[in-house]
């Protein structure tokens, strides 16, 4: 089940990592997700949709999706963009990232919140 079936619960804003993963209910009653559970987004080989972005000391995941799309809960996505498998560590200094165009967001989480749902 997904986080929108639980009318328990406040519901997410569409940008929200926890809207692609399953909730799942343990022997008490207590809810969790399945972290396990990944999204692979496979970047075209087009710089028509994506930006080029150099990472700078001290910069996180959160600040550099701040820093694009005016929002913290993007993260995810330059990591899955990015094909970044432990998004626990910070980004190297010198590494260029992939960043997928504004304009192109939605219609990403759009065809990911099809998928999850099928």
């Amino acid at each position: 089940m997904k986080q929108s079936d639980l009318g328990s619960v406040p519901v997410l804003s569409d940008f929200r990592y926890e809207n692609f993963l399953n909730v799942y209910q343990d022997v008490d009653g207590q809810y969790f997700y399945n972290l396990l559970q990944s999204i692979s987004i496979i970047p075209p080989n087009s710089d028509d949709i994506h930006d080029f972005y150099t990472v700078g000391i001290n910069e996180t995941w959160v600040y550099i999706a701040y820093k694009h799309y005016k929002t913290i809960e993007l993260w995810w996505l330059i990591c899955a963009y990015n094909q970044i498998i432990e998004p626990g560590n910070f980004p190297l200094p010198g590494t260029v990232l992939k960043i997928l165009k504004p304009q192109y967001v939605s219609a990403v989480i759009t065809a990911l919140q099809q998928q999850v749902n099928q």
